[in-house]
């Protein structure tokens, strides 16, 4: 999980005021597109 290191690919900012792991992933993969 998280304490694994798991998630270290995403941004902090992914992170920020979220809940579940799996909205952590889907606001990585959404802040990765509107950054390319």
């Amino acid at each position: 999980g998280v304490l694994d290191g798991k998630y270290d690919d995403l941004s902090e900012q992914s992170f920020y005021m979220v809940r579940e792991i799996e909205e952590v992933i889907d606001k990585a993969k959404k802040i990765a597109k509107e950054s390319v």
